[in-house]
């Protein structure tokens, strides 16, 4: 008889401990499915006890919302979730592609500008191309300049050499000329010495009266002259 009482009470602790070891989500079924046994087995109704726990338990874990409905409801969550998203998304690429369309007009301007001044560049190298073309053509004028003012003076040194030479020789013929002519006149000299010598010899051995007539005459000139001059 006290087994048969205390029957219930433990099959409503079981239930209760069971209902606290399971998900809440089956928490809600067996609140909604499990019921209380109305009449035990001696047709009688339920302990207070039992009803007691059953209702404190029916408190606390009241179902807020039918499952399939909460999952219906969590679908459309996660749909507008996603659809919101997607819209984010979808925004953000738009803002996205905005910033590279204006990037790739920013690029192009640059690029642009890259090439007004690649073409500045290429006008500036054909300026310094041409520079050095004609300092190229300058150098060659000065490289064949220098190479006829070599050639010329070269052909001055030749020429003061050669001059050189011929006043060399023409000194060695003057000193031989200069040497025959002394040689003529020291041998000239000689004879007409030798010669008046000879008549002064013959003069005055063979024609005394002859020299003294002639050197009378010879005076008798010089003082002619000198009356001359006085007059004058």
């Amino acid at each position: 008889m006290f087994k048969l009482l205390i029957r219930p009470q433990t099959i409503a602790r079981r239930q209760v401990i069971q209902h606290l070891q399971r998900p809440p989500v089956y928490r809600r079924l067996f609140a909604i499915d499990s019921k209380p046994e109305q009449v035990d087995a001696d047709g009688k109704h339920g302990s207070a006890i039992k009803d007691r726990l059953w209702d404190r338990i029916s408190e606390h874990d009241k179902p807020v919302v039918d499952p399939e409905k909460e999952s219906n409801d969590y679908k459309i969550d996660i749909c507008k979730a996603i659809r919101d998203l997607s819209t984010q998304v979808d925004t953000g690429f738009a803002k996205v592609d905005t910033k590279f369309a204006e990037i790739g007009k920013r690029f192009t301007e640059i690029d642009k500008r890259f090439t007004e001044i690649d073409k500045r560049f290429t006008e500036i190298d054909g300026r310094f191309t041409e520079i050095d073309g004609r300092f190229t053509e300058t150098e060659m004028r000065f490289t064949k300049l220098d190479a006829e003012m070599e050639t010329r003076f070269a052909r001055v040194e030749v020429g003061f050499a050669e001059v050189k030479t011929e006043l060399a020789c023409l000194g060695a013929k003057i000193t031989v000329i200069r040497w025959q002519v002394g040689t003529l006149i020291s041998i000239g000299l000689l004879i007409f010495g030798g010669v008046g010598f000879a008549l002064k010899t013959v003069s005055d051995r063979y024609f005394p009266q002859l020299a003294d007539s002639l050197e009378s005459a010879l005076r008798g000139n010089k003082n002619a002259s000198t009356g001359v001059k006085d007059k004058k």
